[in-house]
């Protein structure tokens, strides 16, 4: 069911990014901070469906990483034996590359169907993209990707 009135689509609680002087839809209540409450709370704007809650969507998901991982890791595997001049087993690149990419993966998924989701139920006039440096993107760790993860939450 698509609403009716066109919003302006908030992904982040980055106030540049916002268009309050139009309808806004907020991707998720991690876009509205309670200490902002007094701008939020006086421009026309609702929070959208939250996504990926109940437990058949997130078994469905879980499954999607882990077909998603069979088909890509053993690629991936022998791309970073190329790279590396090694010949170490899918075993090998699964213990080492194996828990990031699965919270890669499930952060990907995530967005996107939280998106698309949107996407099919509301009229979304459109939204605001930050230009930013690729670099500040590329998690150094496994720390480091939980921490932008949290921070694009």
């Amino acid at each position: 069911m698509i609403t009716t009135i066109e919003r302006y689509l908030v992904t982040t609680e980055n106030e540049e990014t916002w268009e309050i002087d139009r309808p806004t839809i907020f991707l998720g209540e991690w876009c509205r901070t309670d200490s902002r409450k007094f701008i939020w709370n006086q421009i026309d704007a609702m929070v959208a469906q939250p996504y990926g809650i109940d437990e058949k969507t997130k078994l469905r998901d879980v499954n999607t990483v882990i077909t998603t991982q069979e088909k890509i890791l053993p690629e991936l595997a022998k791309l970073l034996n190329s790279y590396h001049g090694t010949n170490h087993s899918l075993k090998f690149w699964q213990i080492l590359v194996g828990p990031w990419f699965q919270t890669y993966t499930s952060i990907l998924i995530n967005r996107s169907n939280t998106i698309s989701k949107v996407l099919d139920n509301y009229k979304v006039s459109g939204s605001t993209f930050l230009d930013v440096r690729l670099e500040d993107f590329i998690p150094k760790d496994t720390k480091d990707l939980q921490e932008l993860v949290m921070q694009s939450s």
